[in-house]
């Protein structure tokens, strides 16, 4: 699985912002190598998740979080579900660190599987605070 890296700075405060793009009731969570939530969709049912504090640079440097993002298809027409899975969007933007806002995709070989039916898509992408 790809793990992204991204250059804190200092005491400066990094945010996230996670946007997926995808028919269907979406999911996201960002938790911390602590296993501490940083950020969460909420009731939002895109998945989409504003711009959100995950902590000072100096504190989470050396540090991984991975995004999880689950989207439930139950109430698209089933003919579209693989079509769905396979031109799947996630947008994640960075911000706070060394070189300003970084935004960055979905990579080949990040853990992105669905149910045997295919109802059920659950994206895992990592990334390295350095």
């Amino acid at each position: 699985m790809a793990t992204h890296n991204y250059v804190v700075q200092g005491n400066n405060p990094v945010s996230i912002k996670v946007n997926v793009s995808a028919s269907g009731v979406s999911h996201t969570t960002v938790r911390m190598q602590d296993n501490t939530i940083s950020a969460n969709s909420g009731e939002d049912p895109t998945g989409l998740i504003p711009l959100t504090p995950v902590g000072n640079g100096n504190d989470i440097k050396g540090t991984t979080c991975d995004s999880i993002t689950t989207i439930d298809l139950g109430g698209v027409d089933p003919t579209q579900w693989q079509s769905i899975f396979d031109n799947l969007t996630i947008n994640y933007t960075l911000s706070g660190g060394m070189n300003g806002d970084d935004t960055f995709g979905l990579d080949a070989d990040d853990d992105k599987g669905k149910s045997t039916t295919g109802k059920i898509i659950v994206v895992q992408k990592l990334i390295s605070f350095n």
